[in-house]
């Protein structure tokens, strides 16, 4: 065969017809781009999503109170009163598969500091809570055990709640209001943005879930639990295990897990959707 030859032949064809060459070469030229750009759309969508996965929990197990059914009319969740402290503490004494686990009480709340006041709420929890949430410390520093044990008046803002009561100035040593109680700002919290629902992360104040019963809310009760599995892996039958701790007790209770499944980020940037990355995991 006479390579030459037909190089030749096709150097011919190619100038004889140029501007039908000059637009396959257009065509090639477009359609490796777009290939690239989509490949790159979606690796950047997958670390978005895979990012704002992390930041919702170290695979994480949600324990919420339970509800009833009155006269065949049956409630939400948090309907009923029977979570406790010693409910987190028996999930953790006996469900080898989850590692941390932290107490929850919430509200919504008015918070004050000098002329400026802000509508948040508040999340009362244990020390364990930043490991759990993977959240991290911006100035100062988390309260800890011993100020859960005291019921101690501190406090950790978020970045919004921050920028709306002190702006740029240093909120550390502060004393703010929580629903008309002086408490002491020990911390910020690095911002996390937005959650995959649209949800202001950093819009939030943490103390410790024995001041929040006590002080601010008034109950003896926990509404959540919150834990942190092993591993991804482990999120399933950790929540299997902890749901037939409280089918022992007879606590009617609800318990998801959020773990992450395999990706591949689609030929087709519309159809990415940060839910293809994640699994909601329901146990009754």
């Amino acid at each position: 065969m006479n390579y030459a030859g037909l190089m030749r032949a096709a150097l011919v064809a190619l100038t004889r017809n140029k501007m039908r060459s000059l637009l396959t070469v257009l065509g090639i030229t477009i359609g490796i781009a777009a290939v690239i750009c989509v490949v790159a759309i979606g690796k950047a969508g997958q670390a978005r999503v895979e990012q704002q996965l992390n930041n919702l929990g170290d695979n994480f197990v949600w324990i919420e109170a339970g509800g009833r059914a009155v006269n065949g009319v049956r409630t939400g969740t948090h309907d009923t009163k029977t979570l406790v402290m010693a409910d987190a503490i028996a999930v953790k004494n006996q469900v080898s598969l989850i590692k941390s686990v932290s107490a929850n009480v919430d509200d919504p709340v008015q918070v004050i500091y000098g002329n400026q006041n802000w509508h948040t709420s508040y999340r009362g929890v244990s020390s364990e809570y930043f490991d759990i949430k993977r959240w991290y410390v911006d100035q100062g520093a988390f309260f800890s055990q011993d100020d859960v044990d005291r019921a101690a008046d501190v406090c950790v803002l978020g970045r919004t709640v921050r920028d709306q009561l002190f702006g740029v100035n240093d909120p550390i040593g502060k004393v703010i209001r929580i629903n008309n109680l002086p408490c002491k700002v020990v911390a910020t919290l690095a911002p996390k943005g937005l959650s995959l629902s649209g949800q202001d992360q950093d819009d939030t104040v943490i103390v410790p879930y024995t001041m929040a019963q006590k002080k601010l809310k008034g109950i003896t009760w926990l509404d959540d639990i919150l834990c942190s599995a092993v591993s991804q892996d482990a999120v399933k039958m950790a929540g299997q295990e902890a749901a037939a701790i409280f089918g022992r007790k007879r606590k009617t209770i609800s318990i998801s897990g959020i773990r992450k499944t395999s990706f591949r980020p689609s030929s087709t940037p519309a159809r990415l959707s940060p839910f293809c990355l994640s699994r909601l995991l329901r146990f009754r």
